[in-house]
């Protein structure tokens, strides 16, 4: 009598991850950070440029205070995120060789949770000094459109990647909540 017998092993119902995940998932925050900071840092540059330049030709010069305002809150924002991510990249990095680091999907929707949050606020204020800019630009008497172009230009840069940032995080975010929204009700 030959009697097969079939042992099923139970599926894993809860996706589980490693440390290279961690690691990714904090390098592309920091990545994507950091590249708004050297556009704002560039943005800031490039307004005092301008500043400088109206103070020249004008006895009166256009008030810069709140372009300035935003640009010294982003460059903040932007600095300290960066350092956050940069640090628990560097946690879960130093951790890599560690085989049995196991993390699901609610841990990673903290690193892809924050850059969507930090990404949308840079944005939000990249927004708002493109609208203070034209304010700028009108009020400027002495001063032609075109020595405002590279200023306009680094913003309008900048606006575009925060967007697009902002977008990948999302859908990131997305993804791992829906995942770890199915398995806390599995």
């Amino acid at each position: 009598m030959n009697a097969k017998v079939q042992i099923q092993f139970p599926e894993q119902s809860i996706p589980l991850y490693r440390t290279p995940q961690m690691v990714d998932a904090y390098s592309l925050a920091f990545s994507t950070n950091t590249q708004i900071q050297v556009l704002i840092s560039c943005i800031s540059k490039e307004t005092v440029r301008i500043k400088d330049l109206e103070r020249k030709n004008c006895p009166v010069p256009h008030s810069f205070t709140v372009l300035e305002s935003l640009i010294s809150i982003a460059e903040d924002l932007a600095t300290n995120y960066c350092n956050t991510f940069d640090v628990e990249h560097e946690k879960y990095k130093n951790g890599l060789n560690s085989s049995d680091n196991q993390y699901d999907a609610g841990d990673l929707l903290e690193p892809y949770g924050l850059a969507y949050e930090v990404s949308t606020w840079l944005s939000t204020l990249i927004y708002q000094m493109k609208d203070e800019l034209i304010t700028v630009k009108k009020s400027s008497t002495t001063l032609c459109d075109a020595v405002f172009a590279g200023l306009e230009n680094l913003i309008n840069i900048a606006d575009y990647l925060s967007d697009s940032h902002r977008n990948t995080f999302k859908i990131e975010f997305e993804k791992y909540e829906a995942e770890w929204e199915a398995t806390k009700n599995a």
